[in-house]
């Protein structure tokens, strides 16, 4: 039988810079403030230059694209849809900058028919016609393998693998017979090439080449049979640089030089392979070893608790088993050439089936663990020795939680932020406790990119304290530092639903006079309970309460209160009410004087000055509602609206939130109202509140001699625009 031995190969690399792409084209017409968008997408193919066995991809099909439009550089989508439900649509933008992401397949996708096409393109909307031109491009690495006549005519059985150095356990193996190109996303990418001599597989790795998305390279491989030793060309053709590097390696058939060890999978310093709880892909390695001079021994020394559990002893030699240790090596999941020590040079001891039953029995931890410990030692006919260490080692995965202060809120804590330093993001869960005991899961699904979780916001009750914490595969050993936060409470507003008044007994005196008569006592309404300490609110009554007024038959047309209570209420007894009056020296109880003044009665948190004036505004307060809403019943005069402002404030005075109505609507039965808060800082917690309430928006207006009831007394004034005020809420969302 003719003997084939193993002739040194040539690898050639070749790299274009031409790949697939696919032309997008939209006319955007804007006119003023808005335009529009109308996206085409059409396609070409330009890989016609290269000529190698492999078959170019088949175009994809158009209307399976997925289009987006962001808003400028920011990540909120303002368009999603597919191709096919897109073209012929117009899409109204602002004018203003956008962003097109147009893509088809999967970024990180590999293997063969895994093309992936992105375009990514920023435009700006302005007034008039606008044409904007985006490319999608190939945005994965297309690879190609070619075998020359040399392989087919010296070897009966070869094949290659290409491996994605970047994302471990990503690779694609062409057969001798495989014509069709694959994909990977673009990183550093190693060959190995395998080819059966004299009925035993050899391999032969590469160093790692570095390629870039929309690249095609083509491996083409050869045989040299003159060449004394290995000859690997890199050629990179691209259109800014050519290289060209050539490597040798000493040829296999000088047996006088000493023998080495190649490793595969081992990684970084320390030659370290890691494999990591909930991700099984990538879990392979190998140490592979030539010695032109036979091997005599392949001692491997072991230092490993979890292969000693297993019968494995701390050192072996695998070219002189005997068959109870092979049988005790198997079943720990080694795997090796079994007939290294028979007239063999080049030799292998696989480790995969040791990391995978690893993989299988071991919990991480939150630190890595080292699980063994290896020395290979390799020992050829001349007695040369060639040594190399190396470790297997658990990965250890640690979350850690991001919870801001200010996104603690009542009810709900926003943009909590969960980061892993390895692993499997999917796996990690958000969970809460009251006693630290007893951990629940968060029901709400965060955004992934790579090993950060992004959560809009998850749900809380108010005023309660909360233990967070970040669990990764339900393993509490990978758990994050428990953070302890205390939700906002739900605070209400003081005497919200106005059942706390007390009656003020006031002596006024008028001028004097043919009418003028003596001092009288003026009954009215303060709305807050008698020896309040802390009282929220006040109200102006006292601005239309003059002293020192002209005498007159009747008291209440020059002086009377704009507010007060009422038992006509939504709940409870009692309800606030407000009212425009006019009172004026010249006034008569059947006439308003030209001298006379409307006041339009308000209430406010806050206090007032013996004048019926603001002294201040505000109360202490440190939450932060989204709504205020309340019950009211408002009968205007000559089409008045009612008026409330409100707003919340920070530690530093800075307002944080407004609420406002200038046009509240009239109501004969009791109406609820809702008033939002609008929040211009999301970044402060609150320290103040404030609501003011007028019954009239800009000048009141009244009815001659109108007669209500106000406190437990049936009264008469000039008033109008009657606003009753009743259980006054603010709801958290």
């Amino acid at each position: 039988m003719r003997r084939i031995r193993l002739i040194p190969a040539m690898l050639v690399f070749l790299l274009s810079a031409c790949s697939e792409s696919i032309i997008q084209q939209w006319p955007v017409d804007s006119e003023g403030e808005v335009g529009s968008v109308k996206i085409e997408l059409s396609q070409t193919m330009d890989n016609e230059e290269i000529t190698t066995r492999a078959e170019n991809v088949v175009e994809p099909d158009l209307d399976e694209f997925r289009v987006a439009i962001y808003a400028g550089d920011t990540k909120m989508r303002l368009y999603n849809d597919s191709y096919a439900n897109t073209k012929g649509k117009t899409i109204k933008l602002n004018s203003k900058e956008h962003r097109l992401v147009a893509q088809h397949g999967d970024s990180l996708g590999y293997g063969f028919n895994k093309p992936y096409y992105l375009a990514d393109k920023t435009f700006t909307v302005v007034k008039g016609e606008n044409r904007v031109d985006a490319e999608a491009k190939l945005s994965n690495v297309k690879i190609a393998v070619v075998y020359d006549a040399t392989i087919s005519d010296n070897h009966s059985d070869y094949y290659v693998v290409v491996k994605h150095n970047t994302f471990k356990g990503k690779s694609v193996k062409f057969t001798k017979s495989e014509t069709r190109c694959a994909y990977m996303p673009g990183g550093d990418f190693s060959l190995e090439v395998y080819a059966m001599i004299d009925g035993e597989w050899k391999i032969y790795s590469t160093q790692a080449g570095s390629y870039a998305p929309n690249d095609f390279v083509t491996f083409t491989i050869t045989t040299d049979a003159s060449e004394g030793g290995l000859r690997v060309n890199i050629n990179v053709d691209t259109t800014t640089e050519d290289k060209s590097e050539t490597i040798y390696i000493p040829s296999y058939t000088q047996p006088q030089d000493a023998p080495s060890i190649t490793l595969a999978g081992f990684d970084g310093t320390g030659n370290v392979h890691e494999f990591i709880e909930g991700v099984s892909a990538g879990n392979n390695a190998t140490a592979s070893f030539l010695a032109r001079a036979s091997i005599v021994q392949c001692i491997l020394s072991i230092d490993s608790e979890f292969l000693e559990d297993l019968g494995v002893p701390a050192e072996v030699d695998f070219a002189n088993l005997s068959t109870d240790l092979s049988a005790t090596l198997k079943a720990a999941g080694f795997v090796w050439d079994e007939d290294m020590k028979t007239s063999r040079t080049f030799s292998y001891i696989d480790f995969s089936g040791v990391i995978a039953k690893m993989y299988a029995n071991t919990k991480a931890k939150a630190e890595d663990v080292n699980m063994a410990k290896f020395n290979l030692k390799v020992v050829d006919g001349e007695e040369d020795i060639v040594l190399e260490s190396f470790n297997i080692v658990s990965g250890g995965v640690k979350p850690v939680i991001d919870v801001k202060d200010y996104n603690v809120w009542a009810k709900k804590i926003v943009e909590p932020v969960v980061t892993i330093n390895k692993g499997n993001v999917s796996l990690v869960k958000l969970q809460y406790s009251f006693d630290g005991k007893s951990w629940s899961d968060f029901n709400v699904k965060p955004s992934q990119n790579s090993y950060v979780l992004t959560y809009d916001s998850v749900p809380v009750n108010a005023g309660t304290v909360y233990k967070l914490r970040a669990i990764y595969n339900d393993n509490s050993e990978c758990a994050s530092t428990v953070v302890d936060v205390r939700t906002e409470d739900a605070a209400q507003l003081g005497n919200s639903g106005f059942e706390d008044y007390q009656l003020v007994k006031t002596d006024f005196t008028p001028m004097g006079g043919a009418l003028g008569g003596g001092t009288y006592t003026r009954n009215w309404y303060l709305p807050y309970a008698s020896g309040e300490s802390d009282p929220w609110w006040a109200c102006n009554s006292m601005q239309s309460m003059p002293d020192g007024h002209t005498g007159w038959s009747v008291t209440w047309c020059k002086n009377f209160p704009s507010s007060g209570y009422v038992t006509d209420c939504h709940g409870g007894s009692k309800a606030a009410m407000i009212y425009c009056v006019n009172v004026g020296g010249d006034n008569t109880a059947n006439s308003m004087g030209a001298s006379s003044q409307i006041y339009e009665g308000e209430i406010w948190i806050g206090t007032a000055d013996g004048n019926g004036n603001i002294a201040s505004q505000g109360h202490a307060f440190a939450s932060r509602p989204s709504q205020l809403t309340f019950y009211y019943k408002y009968s205007p005069n000559d089409g008045r609206n009612f008026y409330i402002d409100a707003w919340i404030k920070d530690a530093d005075g800075n307002n944080i939130a407004t609420a406002s109505v200038t046009n509240g609507p009239a109501a004969s039965s009791w109406t609820k109202y809702v008033l939002p808060f609008n929040y211009t800082s999301l970044t402060k917690k609150a320290a103040k509140i404030y609501v003011r309430i007028s019954s009239s928006y800009g000048d009141g207006a009244v009815s001659t001699g109108a007669d209500f009831s106000l406190g437990a007394e049936n009264v008469t004034a000039h008033a109008g625009c009657f606003l009753k005020l009743d259980d006054f809420e603010l709801v958290y969302e």
